[in-house]
């Protein structure tokens, strides 16, 4: 728990009402659209997303700021790092990755 709360200083817990009172909607609420959930279920995941878009600022490493793409693409780096047998994820290593990828992708476009 103290990890926890010091990994999260600022947390915040929301309660929300089921997607659906529908029992076999409730099973595929995934696929459900916006109209076919409950309005406070919608207003809710609302509030929700508004927390967190004003409760993060933008993120960056090594001084350059990360794009979403490559957000993703350092996250994925550093699951494949955890999940090969004797290798240690290496933020740098992995940073130096995402940027190569980023300008080969540059050059290709």
């Amino acid at each position: 728990r103290a990890a926890i709360r010091e990994l999260f200083p600022k947390r915040a817990c929301v309660t929300l009402v089921r997607p659906s009172s529908d029992e076999d909607k409730l099973r595929h609420a995934v696929t459900l659209s916006s109209e076919e959930l409950r309005p406070e279920f919608v207003a809710g995941m609302r509030d929700v997303q508004n927390r967190l878009l004003k409760g993060t600022g933008r993120k960056a490493l090594f001084g350059a700021d990360l794009t979403g793409a490559s957000l993703c693409a350092l996250a994925e780096q550093y699951v494949a790092a955890l999940n090969t047998d004797g290798v240690v994820p290496s933020i740098k290593g992995a940073w130096e990755y995402v940027v190569a990828d980023a300008c080969r992708g540059a050059r290709e476009a």
